[in-house]
């Protein structure tokens, strides 16, 4: 990254500081330093400072936007000027530099409730996306505490960028950057000159300058709605054609929809401007715009090439006809129905999109809501509802609305939900209790009821007696002392793999708590049968991750197991299938056409979707282990050896599915286990310890050769020359051993790696 280029970029001084003191963005040019007894904490510290960097950046380039479109507000037409622009491209081109693809920067209201917030805060709650990461108020604050007093400007920055974008009304803002080529940019000079314009005019309602007469010298483009549209303008701004142009084209698509088959050609589409690209012509003649604006697809799927069902078109029109005239109250509505947050949601926030989607439905009380629309919206919710937490529904109270009286109906989540909604929140609540009776199974003998039955049979969409034979089946994996027995549950794998990753998740998070080590480890190699018999790998794999991502600053025994089952999800053949096993052969890291390439993505796209998560439990993992490292046992009985092979299975999952983030996690592991100064080698953890951590050594070794990045090489011959250090620190043949075997392993990570 040139001088010039960081010269372009529009910081703040602080900012600005830290992107120097960085030395810009270049991720794979950082040194190693040798020497140093302390063993960090936070063994990524560098990478959270790089995604800090991140974060600072898109947070300015927010800001920056948010003062453009400020200054159309309070200034008109006239404020549209090529100084105001330069900024926003130059760190735009910025952003295309830090990115590892082509990026696309998405900032959306989202409207969340947040604790310790003002009651208006959901009014500035937006989120930013790029790259993989996030950026929102919560998360800048946090990074403003880390940082200190240098800082704590940024959230306050933040707010007021999306302060702006609330008061035009703004709720999505979509810019895709491409390959970022001359034509690119110009192409981005020249929509975004053309979306100050519309706001100046269609928003501001102040008339362009030199118009004294109030004559609009300005125009734009209208939907089939006869309303001014964003993307439509832009379109023919991007296009360099002319406005009648486009219009025209909506007015030949408003004819089509009023004949039958047009309306069918056209079901998938939420707007006439996603619309005219379903057609050829249009295709070949003209560009989308590389800037969306308030684009109602981008709220629901970000993926180009992804279509809506005829049913999902209708049900976001339908919230776009009543609520349109409230952005904020759209947006919501359409995450209430869609959103792929629930997972991460609180009691107050699931109340408040369940009350959304009721008064949805009540709709049809006023408007004309389709039998197709409504099932679409209920099969949607309860979907999502699948992701919510259990202890958030323990918080949810249903009451029948008849025997409270005026001030409880009023706070009452029963009072404000339609009947079939309130049908299913009452199920979901009846699954949480379910669960705590099949967990305790594992412990206690159990009898189920009529209930436990129903919630069964509508959680596998099978009959009663149906649902009453599987759990029978699951009550006889337990002996009368509540030992779990496998050969009874392999038995019994045929009828349960029929149900597929459903049952897989039902089984994993009932069963997953069992807490002997005897059990743990009959319960880890009954899945890999089950696995074996159920073919659906990255469905299995996602809903592991998810579920070791769940909790963030938390281990527990689970964990490993989890990774131990990843790492046999994404190959296609495992050897080990039919064996007892704790760990995953370290052999694995030679397998490269034996990796299941749909599982792999499956891995990194969850991955990606939570980098936050991911990068937080990687540090939990290893704080606990340096915690346990010196008091012997880790709160909560976890010693130091369990620690240890979980961050193993963590290093050997990453290395296999190949994503960015993973070659920053093993690059920090080699340069922590390869530091025979560090605290590791020194601590009392009893025999054998040392030579565990040099296998970890050797291991996070093989998984980072695997990225073959020339960049890794001095951090590699860096390592390599400690041999000597490393022998001096022990006489005992084993222990010279494992130093051997991993100076063995650093030579062929060098010699693999491009000159």
């Amino acid at each position: 990254m040139g001088e010039d280029s960081k010269k372009k970029l529009v910081l703040d001084k602080e900012a600005q500081k830290l992107f120097d003191q960085l030395g810009g963005i270049d991720k794979r040019e950082r040194g190693y330093a040798s020497g140093g007894g302390g063993l960090s904490s936070d063994p990524l510290g560098e990478e959270q400072e790089l995604l800090d960097l991140w974060r600072i950046v898109v947070a300015d380039f927010v800001y920056v936007l948010g003062n453009f479109f400020y200054k159309i507000k309070l200034h008109g037409v006239k404020s549209v000027r090529a100084e105001d622009v330069a900024p926003i491209i130059d760190m735009l081109s910025k952003i295309h530099e830090m990115s590892e693809r082509d990026a696309r920067i998405m900032i959306r209201y989202r409207g969340m409730r947040m604790p310790n917030e003002k009651p208006d805060f959901e009014r500035v709650d937006y989120v930013v996306t790029c790259d993989g990461f996030m950026v929102d108020i919560p998360i800048m604050k946090a990074l403003a505490n880390r940082k200190g007093l240098t800082m704590s400007h940024l959230p306050g920055k933040l707010k007021a960028a999306f302060d702006r974008f609330s008061s035009l009304d703004i709720h999505s803002i979509c810019f895709t950057l491409g390959k970022w080529q001359q034509r690119d940019r110009d192409m981005m000079w020249t929509t975004l000159q053309a979306a100050g314009r519309f706001f100046c005019v269609y928003k501001t309602k102040i008339p362009p300058a030199g118009h004294e007469d109030g004559e609009e010298a300005y125009q734009v483009v209208y939907n089939e709605q006869g309303e001014p549209d964003p993307n439509l303008t832009l379109l023919a701004a991007a296009n360099g054609r002319s406005i009648g142009y486009i219009q025209s084209l909506v007015h030949k698509l408003r004819e089509l929809t009023t004949q039958p088959k047009g309306v069918d050609a056209l079901a998938h589409y939420v707007s006439s401007y996603d619309a005219l690209f379903a057609f050829k012509n249009v295709q070949q003649k003209l560009r989308k715009p590389p800037l969306e604006i308030n684009n109602l697809r981008r709220l629901v799927i970000s993926d180009d090439d992804e279509t809506f069902t005829p049913a999902k078109s209708e049900v976001v029109r339908m919230i776009a006809q009543h609520l349109g005239g409230s952005p904020q109250e759209l947006v919501q509505t359409i995450d209430s129905v869609y959103g792929n947050d629930f997972s991460l949601l609180s009691a107050g926030n699931l109340n408040a999109r369940l009350a959304r989607v009721s008064r949805l439905l009540d709709s049809s009380k006023r408007y004309s809501v389709s039998e197709r629309a409504e099932k679409e919206v209920l099969n949607s919710v309860e979907t999502r509802l699948r992701q919510v937490r259990d202890d958030v529904f323990e918080e949810i109270t249903l009451h029948d609305v008849d025997t409270l009286g005026r001030d409880e109906k009023e706070s009452s989540l029963g009072q404000i939900l339609s009947q079939k909604l309130q049908g299913m929140v009452a199920y979901f609540k009846r699954r949480v209790l379910t669960k705590k009776k099949i967990r305790d199974m594992v412990r206690t003998p159990i009898d189920f009821d009529d209930q436990d039955y129903e919630t069964i049979a509508r959680e596998f969409d099978v009959s009663i007696e149906e649902a009453k034979a599987f759990l029978a089946l699951l009550k006889g994996c337990f002996d009368p002392s509540a030992n779990f027995v496998r050969g009874s549950f392999e038995k019994n794998i045929p009828h349960m793999a029929k149900y597929g990753v459903k049952v897989f998740g039902f089984l994993w998070h009932y069963l997953k708590e069992t807490m002997s080590r005897r059990d743990r480890v009959a319960f880890l190699n009954s899945f890999q049968s089950l696995i074996l018999e159920m073919q659906q790998s990255p469905a299995a794999l996602v809903l592991l991750l998810e579920d070791f991502f769940r909790k963030p600053y938390e281990v527990v025994f689970s964990d490993r197991n989890a990774l131990i089952l990843a790492n046999v999800l994404l190959r296609k053949y495992n050897k080990e299938l039919h064996n007892d096993i704790e760990v995953t052969p370290e052999e694995v890291l030679l397998v490269r056409e034996g990796l299941s390439p749909e599982a792999r993505k499956a891995a990194g796209d969850a991955i990606d979707r939570q980098t936050d998560a991911f990068f937080q439990k990687i540090r939990t993992i290893h704080g606990k282990f340096l915690a346990a490292l010196r008091t012997g046992e880790e709160k909560g009985g976890i010693p130091p050896r369990f620690l240890l092979s979980l961050e193993r299975e963590c290093f050997i999952f990453l290395a296999l599915i190949g994503r960015p983030h993973g070659h920053a996690v093993l690059k920090s592991a080699v340069r922590t286990y390869g530091n025979p100064a560090s605290e590791i080698y020194q601590a009392k953890a009893g025999k054998g310890f040392r030579e565990a951590c040099l296998r970890h050594l050797r291991v996070a070794v093989r998984g980072l050769s695997r990225y073959e990045d020339k960049k890794d090489l001095p951090l590699l011959m860096e390592i390599r020359k400690m041999e000597r250090d490393f022998m001096a620190a022990g006489k005992d043949g084993a222990y010279r051993d494992s130093v051997k075997k991993a100076m063995e392993w650093l030579d062929i990570a060098i010699a693999i790696l491009p000159a």
